[in-house]
């Protein structure tokens, strides 16, 4: 195993450790940041692929978001965060298998983020910070990193775009616990039956596939 894979366990394994011990997930709140801005867009695009309209992208202060949509179809924009940002990891894995691959990473991923932005971010102020600051992020990235380093960052963000379906499991608890608003998995439980806690294993099972055979791709000589 090369340096730089080395490196990329170590950073995903000190991510989760640092979201369950006390006052270690504030450290890790950036990357849950990155995280909820692009799986709120990954709902707003669902929603205006099935017809829908997104009316704003909201991210708050706590990591949480929300995207209120007027039409569209459910079934399809409601899993679309979680399916969305999976599929987005993968391909952010299996890109920055070289240098130049990852580079392409951070200038998609700043185009991305600067759209949404610009068309459906709103609201909270930390929400508007993060964003815009994690557009400036990955442009610099794009300009200044290269090599194993500009792979080493590309693939990290990648696997944490994967891991964060395992969020799903933590948003029934909140909602259980606080009675806040709607999850996605309890979403699909109202529209289909099926129970929450059951889309949320699928999910988690879904990512963390997509997240073992993609790096194993990737890693590959």
């Amino acid at each position: 195993m090369k340096l730089h894979q080395k490196q990329l366990l170590i950073a995903i394994f000190a991510v989760l450790i640092l979201q369950v011990l006390p006052f270690g997930g504030i450290v890790a709140l950036p990357f849950v940041y990155l995280n909820t801005h692009l799986h709120e867009l990954c709902h707003a695009l669902a929603a205006v692929a099935t017809g829908g309209t997104p009316e704003k992208i909201v991210v708050f202060a706590d990591g949480s978001g929300v995207t209120p949509i007027t039409g569209g179809w459910l079934t399809v924009f409601a899993p679309a965060g979680y399916v969305g940002c999976t599929l987005i990891g993968g391909a952010m894995i299996l890109a920055a298998r070289t240098g130049k691959g990852a580079k392409n990473v951070f200038f998609v991923t700043a185009i991305l983020l600067t759209l949404s932005c610009l068309l459906y971010v709103r609201g909270d102020l930390v929400g508007l910070i993060s964003g815009w600051g994690w557009c400036a992020v990955m442009w610099l990235a794009w300009q200044k990193l290269s090599g194993e380093k500009s792979t080493l960052g590309a693939q990290f963000l990648g696997a944490l775009q994967c891991l964060n379906s395992f969020q799903a499991f933590s948003a029934l608890i909140q909602i259980s616990a606080r009675g806040s608003q709607p999850t996605d998995a309890v979403l699909m439980q109202n529209a289909t039956g099926i129970p929450a806690l059951v889309w949320a294993t699928i999910w988690g099972i879904f990512s963390a596939v997509v997240l073992g055979l993609t790096l194993r791709r990737a890693w590959k000589p």
